[in-house]
């Protein structure tokens, strides 16, 4: 009962994480979350959910949060700097979207496929099946967005820069929505 209640909050984590990279909350300008504390949310219930269950996957899901993490500590470090840092069409700008979004698929990658053997392991081999499905589907269409992403970086233009911006909001509820089912699954056994 303790290890459902722990994947719970561990899956809450994950979810108000997620939440708050897709949707950046400002006061007057500020964030009010920086971008690494947004991802030690993550990382958290990421741990959390290793500490119920060790898996190669949940491993590689941790070490991913661990980099993304300090990634974006240093970045937003330098940004305090270099305001302009993010301007559109800089080489830096390329690296850094690069970067973060590959590393953002990875550790999406791992935590979908470690929710997956956590589910086996929890003999709900029906969910973790529908699971496998939507894992597919959700990292194939990251890599699409992702690659036209980069494509509009080199060739700015501000239509496919707002449409690929929609998609990968898109793309973070469908998530957000996995994510929320699984918390609601472990929920459950826990009541």
């Amino acid at each position: 009962m303790e290890q459902n209640y722990s994947l719970f909050k561990g899956y809450r984590l994950i979810f108000w994480g997620i939440f708050f990279t897709s949707f950046n909350f400002n006061f007057f300008g500020i964030p009010i979350l920086p971008q690494f504390i947004e991802w030690f949310i993550v990382y958290s219930g990421i741990k959390m959910l290793k500490e119920v269950y060790t898996s190669k996957s949940l491993i590689s899901a941790v070490n991913c949060g661990t980099w993304i993490v300090l990634f974006t500590l240093v970045v937003g470090f330098i940004s305090l700097f270099e305001p302009n840092i993010f301007k559109n069409g800089t080489l830096f700008t390329l690296i850094w979207s690069t970067g973060i979004t590959t590393m953002q698929l990875i550790l999406k990658y791992y935590i979908l496929v470690g929710s997956i053997e956590l589910l086996e392991v929890f003999h709900k081999q029906d969910v973790a099946e529908k699971y496998v499905k939507s894992t597919g589907n959700y990292i194939i269409s990251y890599i699409l967005v992702t690659v036209a992403q980069i494509i509009v970086l080199t060739i700015p233009s501000e239509v496919w820069i707002a449409a690929l911006g929609i998609a990968s909001l898109i793309l973070n509820i469908w998530l957000m929505i996995l994510i929320s089912e699984l918390k609601n699954i472990f929920n459950k056994e826990v009541v």
